[in-house]
């Protein structure tokens, strides 16, 4: 699966702690962890689950095993709120 961030959709870094993920045209938003900064950013329509998890590897130190379904969830989580588009392969 590919993915879209919509035009409205922008990715917020408060502190290194601290993220959102805010949809100006409805206002809504909800935080976000360092990876899913780095996921959101990846959601270009041009990479795959696979390709973001492998980057995610190669930049982060400790990855869980399972990288590939956060990957999933995160991108269904945006899709289901409307924040991103699944984009066809």
């Amino acid at each position: 699966m590919k993915a879209k961030l919509k035009e409205s959709v922008m990715v917020r870094v408060e502190s290194d702690d601290y993220a959102m993920v805010y949809d100006a045209d409805t206002g809504s938003s909800f935080a976000i962890t360092p990876t899913a900064v780095y996921i959101a950013n990846c959601l270009t329509g041009e990479k795959t689950i696979q390709n973001i998890a492998d980057k995610i590897r190669e930049e982060f130190e400790e990855v869980p095993e399972n990288i590939e379904a956060v990957v999933e969830k995160f991108i269904l989580t945006l899709i289901e709120r409307k924040m991103a588009e699944a984009v066809e392969e």
